[in-house]
């Protein structure tokens, strides 16, 4: 018999590096192709 055993979750104030980060997104169009994307700044 196995568990699913969670970890705890983190809190407090997270800092994004800008430099070592990216935002991205893909989306499928008329379920035909994959569009992708990403925010420059954020």
């Amino acid at each position: 018999m196995t568990t699913a055993v969670s970890a705890p979750i983190a809190v407090g104030t997270w800092n994004i590096d800008p430099v070592h980060s990216t935002v991205g997104f893909s989306v499928k169009h008329l379920m035909v192709s994959k569009v992708r994307g990403k925010f420059e700044t954020f």
